[in-house]
């Protein structure tokens, strides 16, 4: 079912707004136009006529306007989603661990970074504005005042299948935000999924980490002790032994000694027994001073081998002293030895120390520098989403700007047919001009009128549209030239008694001047008699 509605032709300007004048008051006016508009020409014909447009509802709230000329058209620019299916199955299968978090962020940014946009014509939709501008003079259309359609190359039929092709592409816009707005969520459930695993392994490591370090510096403390005793240890058996060596030396040099102590043994012996002898002889000193002499000679004998027997042991001693000295030297080395290896002992437990603090220091900077890679992954595909909805949001609220607000004109139907009443003026030359809906002041008129079309920005629109319909749309040509014969005022049954109605309504609400209503009832006569 249709819903009829009309912008009548001729609004009076009144205080308290427009108000449609009737149409047989209407043909006054449409006359009074004529010969303001006629110039030097003749008027042959005034017609009036429909110029009808479809608003089809695409939803509850909103409805699309169609020109009746395939020939006019609004291009519909928005991204395709396409990428949508790739992201989520990245998410899903690439993304196992932190570690892999960088790498499937790349691959989702790149994914993304290149949205195709797509570009699709509605041919004969037009933007509603002009319609919105001028909401506040539609009505709803009675039998009585239908006129002749100018019906053009978009039937009711062709007005449903481009509205659905509206509400496909927008539907489907609808559904991608959804869509991305849900990839968003998962995004943010995966990636961040794996920010908190991340962020749950430092603190696990953190945690290990004190203990771990306490205990292993009470291990290397205590070996460091453990090697320290042992190498005291070492220390006073080295000592002990190389006491026992120099002591060894200093007994054997003493046997050495004997040599020269066992000849001064028979020396010290022979004076013994000597001095016994003498002091036996009593008065017998002659005997006594012989067996001196004896002693003295048995002396001497032994006392030239003293000499040989003291340069062997000046010989033995010095052997003994660079034995000594050997040893003295082999002993400080032993020790330097065993300082040596504590050191390096010791160093090898505290570089073992180090290199765990090290690898731990590192371990923690690697896992904090992949939490900063996962934050920064996790921001850019949030980012990066988020600029996709934005845009798609954008495109979405541009297509739906295109359309209709339903309570921008209350009256529209499922399928509504908006009629604009014109006039046609045709003069010599078959020369046509259309008039779109026009205003009257409130005010006496003269017998001629000056156009003031009820929107400017409708008409600049709209009969920008029709020069384009006359020439490109033969069906809207065709109908145009039919309408203007249906819709000539001159030829309609009962005009001239419609016409003198509303020329005496204009004369007794005071909206002639003196003598106009004279002037205007001997043009319509002339008018007359020539149609």
């Amino acid at each position: 079912m249709v819903r009829e509605l009309k912008i009548g032709l001729a609004h009076m300007k009144e205080a308290s707004g427009d108000k449609e004048l009737p149409r047989e008051r209407s043909y006054v006016t449409s006359l009074m136009l004529a010969e303001h508009e006629k110039g030097g020409s003749s008027i042959e014909s005034i017609s009036v006529v429909g110029l009808p447009f479809w608003i089809v509802q695409t939803s509850s709230s909103t409805s699309v306007i169609l020109a009746p000329s395939r020939e006019s058209g609004i291009e519909l620019s928005y991204s395709e989603g396409s990428h949508i299916a790739e992201v989520r199955r990245i998410l899903r299968s690439k993304v196992t661990e932190p570690e892999t978090v960088k790498e499937a962020t790349d691959k989702i940014i790149s994914t993304i970074a290149k949205p195709a946009t797509k570009t699709t014509k509605i041919s004969g939709m037009l933007d509603p504005a002009v319609f919105v501008e001028v909401a506040d003079y539609v009505n709803t259309a009675s039998i009585e005042e239908r006129v002749p359609l100018i019906e053009g190359s978009i039937s009711s039929q062709d007005a449903l299948s481009a509205s659905e092709k509206f509400q496909e592409i927008r539907d489907a816009l609808k559904m991608r935000v959804d869509e991305l707005e849900s990839l968003r969520k998962l995004a943010n459930e995966i990636l961040g999924g794996q920010l908190s695993v991340i962020k749950n392994i430092i603190a696990t490591e953190q945690r290990r980490y004190k203990p771990q370090l306490e205990s292993m510096e009470e291990k290397t403390d205590l070996e460091i002790e453990q090697l320290e005793k042992k190498k005291n240890e070492k220390l006073y058996s080295l000592g002990e032994s190389h006491m026992m060596s120099l002591r060894s030396k200093s007994v054997t040099f003493s046997r050495e000694l004997s040599n020269i102590e066992k000849v001064l043994d028979v020396m010290v012996n022979l004076t013994k027994d000597a001095r016994v002898d003498i002091s036996k002889k009593g008065h017998k000193v002659r005997e006594g001073i012989e067996r001196f002499k004896e002693l003295s000679k048995s002396i001497k004998e032994y006392q030239e081998s003293i000499p040989d027997i003291l340069n062997d042991l000046d010989a033995e001693s010095q052997r003994v002293l660079d034995e000594a000295k050997i040893l003295e030297e082999e002993h400080l080395q032993k020790r330097a030895d065993i300082e040596l290896e504590f050191e390096e002992d010791v160093k090898a437990k505290q570089e073992r120390l180090e290199q765990f603090k090290q690898d731990m220091e590192t371990k923690l900077a690697d896992l904090r520098e992949t939490e900063k890679i996962v934050t920064e992954s996790v921001e850019r595909v949030d980012e990066a989403l988020g600029e996709q909805i934005i845009q798609l949001q954008s495109d979405l609220l541009s297509i739906t700007g295109k359309s209709l607000d339903n309570r921008d004109i209350p009256e529209v139907a499922p399928l509504t047919r908006l009629t604009l009443h014109c006039v046609v003026l045709t003069s010599g030359g078959n020369t046509k001009k259309i008039l779109l809906p026009y205003s009257v002041p409130d005010e006496r008129l003269d017998s001629t009128l000056g156009y003031q079309s009820i929107s400017r920005k409708l008409e600049d629109k709209l009969m920008s549209e029709i020069e384009i319909w006359r020439s490109e749309d033969s069906a809207f040509a065709s109908h145009l030239d039919r309408a203007i014969q249906e819709g000539n005022i001159f030829e309609m049954d009962n005009i001239d008694k419609l016409f003198q109605e509303g020329l005496d309504k204009l004369q007794m609400t005071q909206h002639l001047k003196d003598g106009v209503k004279d002037k205007i009832e001997t043009l319509w006569k002339s008018y007359s008699k020539t149609s």
